[in-house]
């Protein structure tokens, strides 16, 4: 039993080291940066495992671009509200909002709640207030 393990276990590493020496000399994809051991399937052939991870790659680059876009674009809407947007968004930038989002680490949700409801969410550096305003102290 255990030797039956062992050998998948190994079937299994050694299908994920070539898989990931196609994806480095195809496609420049570093070996470290994607888990094949995790991805592989040793009941499919290895030009179904490519196909497959092919497949899904693909859609993480997708979104990958996808979400740099919308940062592009969220970066124009600022520099036009800014321009243009006047009072309106001076009192958005004087307020603090519950939850602020960091710009590169936000999710694409994050970021199209943001662009639905800019009132209730903020972007740090974007529309939150440049420094916290000092309370007195009360005597």
């Amino acid at each position: 039993m255990a030797s039956r393990v062992k050998r998948e276990s190994e079937k299994c590493k050694k299908l994920a080291e070539r898989v990931a020496r196609y994806f480095k000399r195809h496609y420049g994809i570093e070996p470290d940066l994607v888990d094949y051991y995790a991805l592989v399937d040793t009941n499919l052939t290895y030009e179904e495992n490519i196909k497959n991870l092919k497949h899904i790659l693909g859609k993480a680059e997708k979104v990958r671009r996808a979400r740099d876009q919308l940062i592009r674009y969220i970066k124009e809407f600022v520099d036009y509200w800014e321009q243009y947007g006047g009072r309106s968004y001076a009192t958005d930038k004087g307020k603090r909002a519950k939850k602020v989002f960091d710009l590169e680490k936000a999710s694409l949700k994050d970021l199209d709640k943001w662009l639905r409801n800019p009132n209730k969410y903020d972007i740090r550096g974007i529309d939150t207030p440049s420094r916290k305003r000092k309370r007195g102290k009360k005597t």
